[in-house]
């Protein structure tokens, strides 16, 4: 924490693979079940406890700082599962959120949202981890939030995301912003896959994680293992 600052910084990310390597290599054929984070969305509820964050809930910045630690945590998470099934296929890695459900109060409308926004918040680290990427909710809550982000589409829908262009994405993230490129390369004949890695490569991009609720991991230069689908989110 006093020489790195816990989970803000972007740096753990790789501290965390290493670690996770050491453990995975280490239990090789005798855990076969495996955990990346216990509680992963704690770091929202208790930032010291869950990301090693030294920040107040009354400072301006604490959901931008919270949330880009969240992001990075679910990155090292992603990166995890991928070095788990490169040591041992057999490997089976899953998630874990410390929640329960809501229920309305009442059957009043205002009560029955309320109860599903809840919810819905909950589910945020988990779609990532099981799906690959932010769900659209979650990009709403974060800028609801404050949190800055910006979604880039390969295809023009201006009305709920920017027009992709390259330079302008490298600003945002030069400015410490999340970019979320959505719809590919916006060619309809190459698959998920096909057009995460072209995004990935045209923006120069240090590496692709790809988190799925399938037994599948694609391999440079060899053939997948299982059918995968991913996508790429940049900062």
């Amino acid at each position: 924490i006093r020489e790195y600052g816990g989970w803000r910084n972007r740096n753990m990310i790789d501290l965390y693979a290493k670690y996770a390597k050491a453990v995975f290599e280490r239990y090789k054929g005798l855990v076969r079940y495996w955990l990346t984070f216990n509680e992963i969305n704690m770091i929202t509820h208790i930032p010291y406890l869950g990301g090693g964050l030294l920040v107040d809930k009354d400072d301006d910045d604490f959901n931008q700082v919270v949330y880009n630690a969240a992001h990075y945590q679910l990155l090292a998470s992603a990166k995890a599962v991928e070095i788990a099934r490169s040591i041992d296929p057999d490997m089976k890695v899953g998630c874990m959120m410390a929640a329960g459900s809501f229920y309305p109060y009442s059957c009043r409308p205002e009560d029955v949202m309320e109860a599903t926004l809840s919810n819905r918040k909950n589910y945020i680290f988990i779609d990532v981890q099981m799906n690959g990427e932010y769900s659209s909710f979650a990009r709403k809550y974060l800028e609801k939030l404050g949190v800055d982000s910006r979604v880039q589409s390969a295809i023009d829908m201006r009305q709920v995301a920017e027009p992709y262009i390259r330079r302008k994405a490298i600003r945002h993230m030069e400015k410490g912003r999340v970019v979320i490129f959505a719809a590919g390369t916006g060619n309809p004949y190459f698959s998920t896959v096909t057009g995460v890695v072209l995004r990935a490569i045209e923006m120069e991009a240090d590496e692709i994680l790809l988190a799925k609720a399938v037994d599948g991991v694609i391999r440079l230069g060899g053939a997948p293992t299982g059918v995968c689908a991913g996508s790429i989110v940049a900062s």
